[in-house]
């Protein structure tokens, strides 16, 4: 079975992530700032990123506990240390921290890094959590959520989720962009899939974390979504 590199995989959605795509026999490179914080697996490669949290810890310390995909030679190296049996495909479930003084593109710098790799390496697949809500379905989550992108904290991680979204469809990659609504802690339960823009997404529905890791091995597996932007509730 090939191998997935997880970006964010100590994250509260990546480390689902990680696990199914371990439980479908797939092998997985996760890149995390603090290696102990991952339970070791069957399949699992954890690699070490460089630890720059001190010199920016009043904005990014959340994003920064989960890797170090700022830096571009981390994920090269991660890529690399499986000489043998190196990543076909990315899987990124970062998130941006809310507060105002939140560099604009962490997510996207982030992401640029990791085209960069996978360009450098032709790699073609990357599938990316991104959130309903993001650029042209704005107009389709329910108007207090809407307020809330637009007019708090909230919508920092929003415009940055906006430049990734722009950037990565430049690509020739074979991208996915998934956009889940209303995260919860819940099981793993079966996904429902809207379409791009999320129009006829029920404005208050939900999906558990566990749910959207699912679907993000499901985007490796299959191409169906390749170059879009599916809308997913439960």
């Amino acid at each position: 079975m090939s191998r997935i590199l997880i970006l964010g995989g100590n994250g509260q959605t990546g480390v689902h992530a990680v696990n199914e795509a371990l439980d479908r026999g797939f092998k997985v490179t996760a890149l995390v700032r603090n290696p102990d914080t991952m339970e070791a697996r069957d399949g699992l490669t954890i690699v070490k990123g460089t630890d720059i949290v001190a010199a920016r810890r009043s904005t990014v310390t959340n994003l920064l506990d989960q890797g170090s995909p700022l830096v571009l030679e981390d994920i090269e190296n991660a890529y690399q240390t499986t000489k043998f049996d190196q990543p076909s495909s990315v899987i990124v479930t970062l998130a941006n921290a809310r507060a105002p003084d939140t560099p604009q593109r962490l997510m996207a710098d982030s992401v640029a890094n990791v085209v960069s790799v996978m360009e450098k390496h032709s790699i073609q697949k990357l599938v990316v959590m991104s959130s309903f809500g993001t650029a042209d379905s704005l107009p389709n989550v329910i108007l207090p959520m809407r307020f809330a992108i637009q007019h708090t904290n909230l919508g920092v991680s929003y415009v940055d989720h906006g430049m990734v979204d722009k950037e990565v469809k430049a690509t020739g990659l074979d991208f996915v962009l998934v956009r889940p609504n209303r995260l919860t802690n819940g099981p793993k339960a079966p996904v429902k899939v809207f379409d791009d823009a999320g129009k006829r997404m029920g404005g208050f529905m939900s999906i558990s974390r566990a749910s959207v890791a699912s679907f993000l091995v499901d985007a490796v597996e299959q191409n169906i979504w390749n170059r879009r932007t599916p809308t997913i509730a439960s």
